[in-house]
């Protein structure tokens, strides 16, 4: 049952508030039930309650969902729940899943009247062919053929999105190339670091070892790269090496970010500066994201120029060919 982006913050957002207004998580649960729900909502709160039932941890119960639910979900409600912090826990999932929403808005409604001048050129190129040819295959084949390449591109970003997201959450080469594309990879990089920090904060609160709280933060990342930077790092921990100079091998991370961890490790600051850090990685992420939505529609507009320049000039020569005709007959 697919469980969007959306359904997903409207959903945290009301456990955390119930949470925080100290409800116990089944007597929440059973609150949610009371209200008129989406049938993903439902099935979210039937899984837990199931799980919750049989004896099994509330991330345990959750995973049962996968691959609907991401690993970011699963690592911080087990990292929320370990520490007791399940309240604040489902607030920032209600935050992120709140600012994807906005991202995705922004970026959606930016590209509309590109998408939209796109087809006014392409009508507009079909015309010199109507007026020669009439409607005929003359006319309308050029005009399908650009709705057709337009379209196939679409649907190829809508197939390919998902297993590309999911394979370079694991894939440290996919996740690389993703990562030097312009513009996209600083808004990628930025929001995995974010993912990063918050989930390893947490679990350091919790109390779990650093080497576990490392392979957590790397999975909830949803970057290859960042994984394996991590799982690096975390064999290097087990074998008793301080974390902070490690980062510094890790060409992943910011060299000041680097820099800030050891020095925290020293100063047994480490969660404090993590937190620091996540919020400011989503700044950066947002800065980056703004960027985006700058900068894609203009290169679209740049593409459609160069369109809609070729298309004049096509309707000149077909006016050419016209006048050719009429002065042959």
């Amino acid at each position: 049952m697919k469980f969007g982006s959306d359904e997903k913050r409207v959903l945290y957002s009301e456990l955390g508030k119930l949470l925080r207004a100290g409800f116990p998580l089944e007597q929440a649960l059973k609150t949610l039930q009371q209200q008129k729900l989406p049938a993903s909502h439902r099935h979210f709160i039937e899984i837990v309650q199931r799980g919750i039932a049989e004896g099994k941890s509330i991330a345990e119960s959750v995973q049962v969902l996968s691959p609907e639910v991401s690993q970011l979900e699963v690592s911080l409600i087990e990292a929320g729940e370990r520490g007791g912090k399940l309240p604040d826990v489902f607030r920032q999932l209600g935050d992120y899943f709140h600012r994807l929403r906005v991202a995705r808005q922004a970026v959606v409604t930016q590209l509309v009247y590109p998408f939209a001048l796109f087809h006014a050129g392409v009508v507009l190129g079909a015309l010199p062919r109507m007026f020669r040819y009439g409607l005929s295959m003359e006319t309308w084949g050029p005009m399908v053929v650009a709705l057709a390449v337009l379209y196939g591109l679409l649907a190829a970003v809508i197939v390919l999105k998902k297993p590309v997201r999911i394979r370079a959450s694991r894939d440290p080469r996919l996740d690389g190339i993703l990562l030097k594309l312009p513009l996209f990879g600083r808004v990628r990089l930025y929001y995995a670091l974010e993912r990063f920090c918050r989930v390893f904060q947490i679990y350091l609160l919790a109390g779990i070892r650093p080497s576990r709280a490392l392979l957590a933060a790397g999975e909830a990342s949803q970057s290859g790269s960042v994984l394996e930077s991590a799982e690096d790092m975390s064999r290097q921990v087990e074998l008793g090496l301080m974390l902070g100079p490690l980062f510094r091998l890790e060409p992943v991370f910011p060299q000041d970010f680097a820099v800030t961890m050891a020095t925290a490790e020293e100063a047994g600051t480490l969660d404090e500066e993590l937190g620091r850090w996540a919020r400011l990685f989503t700044l950066q992420g947002e800065e980056a994201l703004e960027q985006l939505k700058v900068w894609l529609p203009r290169a679209i507009y740049f593409c459609i120029v160069i369109y809609m320049a070729w298309l004049i000039l096509s309707m000149g020569l077909g006016y050419v060919g016209m006048f050719e005709e009429m002065l042959g007959e």
